[in-house]
């Protein structure tokens, strides 16, 4: 019996936000948790609800031929289902798991960077109304992505830096309402403006720097700068719970950040 393909989560390690503002970002597969196709057994019920997705592609603009749009309508009828342990809410990639998973499956097109990364804005579109492609390329590629402002590089596979945890917030969230706080506060607040350019931009192109040259000191300095620097100006980004936790741990030499938008999911601990 063939074991199905899994599409792993991703973990955005570095970026948040300043990659909205041409900085670099680094997201990583995080395969703890992941999504893979199989279909409905007696008494079961779909975990997703694939026709409204299916409904969309079926009205987006694809090149002829690159997706089989009709198979995937087809197979879930016929009770195909994508059964993901990867939580709803998290900025952990549920929506770009799922995306990878249909074109794993149905994508007929070309396998090059550019096309899939462009495939993928359109399908993930559907779920936040404007994709970068980013996180159904890392699930699909099962491989680092690092994104500047000449690109997006394919990385080779590499372990979660040693140190780095993963802190679980015990809340989902909402995307847009944090990236539109995000954006008043870039527009109305000039200082808070001028200490994401000439501040956090550097410090977060520091810290992939140090993940890619496994340059562990250098890791630690820029990790914790970006911590003190969010603790204090990220605040409504942060759950009270985790600002509480985030403030005892730097007690102990132990430094939260943010783990893409904030507002709950998961964060991220060295």
């Amino acid at each position: 019996m063939m074991i199905p393909r899994k599409y792993p989560a991703k973990l955005l390690l570095f970026g948040e936000y300043t990659v909205l503002n041409g900085g670099a970002a680094l997201a990583m597969p995080y395969p703890k948790y992941s999504g893979y196709w199989r279909y409905l057994k007696d008494g079961e019920s779909s975990p997703y609800l694939l026709q409204p997705f299916i409904h969309y592609l079926q009205n987006s603009i694809f090149p002829q031929g690159e997706l089989d749009i009709a198979a995937f309508a087809k197979d879930v009828a016929d009770g195909l289902i994508f059964d993901s342990t990867i939580p709803l809410g998290y900025g952990a990639g549920s929506s770009g798991s799922l995306c990878a998973g249909v074109w794993g499956r149905y994508g007929r097109g070309a396998e090059d960077i550019a096309a899939l990364q462009a495939n993928f804005v359109i399908m993930e579109s559907f779920f936040h109304g404007q994709s970068s492609g980013l996180d159904p390329l890392v699930s699909y590629l099962n491989r680092p992505i690092l994104q500047t402002s000449h690109g997006v590089s394919v990385l080779e596979s590499f372990p979660i830096p040693k140190g780095i945890e993963v802190y679980d917030s015990g809340m989902s969230r909402s995307t847009a309402p944090l990236v539109e706080w995000y954006h008043q506060e870039l527009t109305q607040n000039p200082t808070f403006k001028n200490q994401i350019f000439n501040f956090l931009l550097a410090q977060n192109a520091k810290a992939i720097t140090a993940v890619v040259e496994q340059d562990s000191l250098a890791l630690k300095k820029a990790f914790k700068a970006i911590s003190q620097w969010q603790y204090e100006n990220f605040k409504p980004l942060i759950p009270d719970s985790v600002q509480k936790a985030w403030s005892q741990a730097e007690k102990q030499s132990r430094y939260f950040k943010l783990c893409g938008a904030g507002g709950g999911g998961f964060f991220l601990i060295l």
